[in-house]
């Protein structure tokens, strides 16, 4: 490493701290001072891109030792970072060892929904662990681990691949990859947990069964005729190659390893599923079956606190929120803290932040309907002690909010409308900033997800943010497989 890259590292990592230490600073003038006069090599530093044939070679993603299992974790887009930085601090007594597989980018493409995080973390096998992994809040959907392989893509409108150039190589990867025994273990156990938390009348793998149907199913250590169901999650330029092309490929690559099962496209107890992102394939054994999502998208999440308001178009995924007020230290945040959502829609982020801790929850929108809905959220999560703190939803302007005292508020996490819900809207935007700039305490958190990312930075560089924001950092996230930006700031001492 050279003393460009050295400062890069420190300049990012200054953003941490408001504001900054001294050490740092006077550790940044000298590596300065050094490089103006020519002591320490100044040259361009070379980065290696780790790809999915890279990938594949490491540790995470060969046969765990004895005693370990390997799970693939889906999360919003973009912050596998703080997904990371959740799973080693809350899940340190299981020794995790955590790697992502890295979203390739296309030149102007979106990315869609296959553009998910995707994050392998390896972890000791045992009960606990199991069960804090099929609990953790900030997964959109857990997976016993296949492995990742690289497939090819069209390159130009002449350069395309052909089906058997892709179908071939999946195939061949399903039966030969050695990660099967111990994804199967995982699977075994984690629907017992399912079995265990099952509601009778509530779906299973897309299908609505009894409590009876299924504690009538037995996941034994000898398996045999498994109805299993391959299920592709795909985005990307693959020439002629459909997804259902990839599905027939896999379900014989999975037969072909286990040559007693059978697909079966509904009333399966097991669904394989890869996550294709441009040349980059992802395998795993779909662990959440307690679902009603489609069989070709992101799975769906537990929402037993969220009841009211779901038909609604756009919805914030409760991990994504949770993320969020990682984002913004709300889990450091002492008992009685309050968090803000000005724009609050059924209240899913004040709801995820006093849910997990014990934090007083404020959720305002203007849309009275959707407050309603955000009232009924509320009481339905008290009245089933599904809380550690407390939430209040009240119908308000985000631009004037009456009633909440200066320098009041904790933490405010929001996900902001604009260019998604709504048109942009600069004079909201403006009246926001400033309004949110007088309710937070000095040095207190602003998380804002918004496809409008640009413009909210602009805005605090040059108008309202002069002398009151410290921009902490941003965020190019996929949303919903959409893009957005989550822009964190900090409010700057009065």
């Amino acid at each position: 490493i050279n003393a460009s890259m050295l400062l890069e590292i420190h300049a990012s990592a200054s953003l941490l701290f408001v504001p900054p230490p001294p050490a740092i600073k006077r550790f940044q003038r000298t590596l300065r001072r050094r490089m103006a006069e020519g002591e320490l090599d100044t040259r361009p530093f070379e980065y290696t891109v780790l790809t999915p044939d890279t990938v594949t070679q490491q540790r995470l993603h060969e046969r765990p030792p004895d005693g370990r299992v390997t799970y693939l974790m889906l999360v919003a887009g973009g912050l596998e970072d703080v997904a990371t930085g959740y799973i080693n601090a809350e899940m340190d007594k299981y020794r995790p060892c955590v790697g992502t597989v890295l979203r390739e980018r296309e030149k102007g493409y979106a990315g869609g929904h296959a553009g998910v995080g995707k994050v392998v973390v390896q972890v000791d096998d045992s009960h606990d662990a199991r069960a804090a992994l099929h609990d953790c809040p900030c997964i959109m959907g857990l997976f016993a681990f296949l492995g990742v392989q690289a497939i090819p893509v069209a390159l130009s409108a002449v350069e395309q691949p052909d089906k058997d150039a892709i179908s071939g190589p999946i195939e061949s990867f399903l039966q030969k990859t050695d990660l099967w025994d111990q994804a199967l273990h995982l699977w075994r156990h984690h629907m017992r947990i399912e079995q265990q938390r099952f509601v009778d009348g509530s779906m299973w793998n897309g299908e609505v069964i009894s409590k009876e149907q299924i504690s009538a199913k037995d996941w034994t250590e000898k398996l045999g005729a498994v109805p299993f169901r391959a299920s592709c999650l795909r985005d990307g330029h693959h020439g002629d190659v459909k997804s259902q092309d990839i599905m027939v490929a896999m379900g014989e690559g999975v037969t072909g390893r286990h040559s007693g099962w059978r697909v079966k496209l509904t009333g399966y107890d097991m669904e394989v599923m890869a996550i294709v992102f441009h040349s980059s394939l992802a395998y795993g054994i779909h662990l959440n079956v307690r679902n009603n999502r489609r069989t070709q998208d992101v799975p769906s999440q537990d929402r037993q606190h969220l009841v009211s308001g779901l038909d609604r178009r756009i919805r914030l995924r409760p991990s994504t929120a949770h993320l969020m007020l990682r984002m913004a230290d709300v889990h450091k945040m002492p008992a009685g803290s309050v968090v803000l959502d000005p724009m609050a829609g059924i209240g899913t982020i004040p709801l995820e932040a006093a849910r997990h801790y014990p934090v007083r929850g404020m959720a305002v929108d203007t849309d009275e309907p959707v407050v309603d809905n955000a009232q009924d959220n509320v009481r339905h999560a008290t009245r089933n002690n599904l809380m550690k703190g407390t939430v209040e939803a009240r119908v308000g302007d985000a631009g004037q909010l009456d009633g909440i005292q200066d320098e009041s508020v904790d933490a405010i996490v929001t996900d902001m409308p604009f260019n998604n819900v709504c048109r942009m809207n600069l004079s909201l935007l403006r009246r926001t900033l400033q309004e949110i700039a007088r309710l937070l305490k000095d040095h207190a958190p602003a998380v804002l997800l918004s496809r409008a990312g640009d413009i909210i930075v602009d805005n605090v560089q040059q108008d309202t943010g002069a002398g009151v924001w410290h921009i902490c950092g941003r965020h190019a996230v996929n949303i919903g497989g959409l893009e957005a930006t989550v822009v964190v700031l900090r409010r700057q001492p009065r």
